[in-house]
Order: structure tokens, then sequence, then C-alpha cells
């Protein structure tokens, strides 16, 4: 038996793909090292220094993470504290 795939569209995706992040200064604002959000969000140190220098940007779950965190930085670093990655007096 085969599973059927669907991709139905998402409201506000097509916005949030073309918006651009600052990765740098997301990830300055949770007062993190690049090692720690690397850590957070699962991916490369490397990827994480390639975005941060503009050469390219973050995708999938990485990307959501990013919005999330730009536009919710205390919760997010609340949650970041919650589960270890970082100290609750991280503040920039």
């Amino acid at each position: 038996m085969s599973a059927l795939i669907l991709k139905l569209p998402v409201p506000g995706r097509a916005l949030a793909e073309r918006t651009k992040l600052d990765v740098r200064a997301v990830r300055r604002s949770l007062g993190l090292s690049r090692r720690g959000l690397a850590m957070a969000f699962g991916v490369r140190v490397a990827d994480l220094a390639r975005w941060e220098r503009d050469d390219g940007q973050p995708s999938g779950l990485a990307r959501t993470l990013f919005v999330i965190a730009a536009k919710e930085p205390d919760a997010f670093r609340g949650t970041l504290t919650a589960m270890g990655v970082c100290r609750g007096d991280s503040k920039p």
C-alpha cells in the first residue's frame, strides 16, 4: 500500500519564504553563541556561519525556528532555557 502525500497551500508561506532573515541579529537577540544556536536548532555550525555571512538562507524547520525567534525572542529564549540550551540570564 502506498501513501498519498497531499501538498496543501499554507497561508502566508510564500511571504515567509521571500522574507530575508538576519540570522546574526536573531542569534544575538537570543544571547547565544553560534555553537549554542546550532545545537538548539539542530543545524551545523558551518551552515549557521554561512547564513550569517549572507551566503544563503535557512530553509525548512530551521527557517521556521528563526522566524519564531525573530518575532518572539523572549518566549523563544524561555523555551531554550527550559530545554537547558541556555541560561535564563543570557539576555543581550
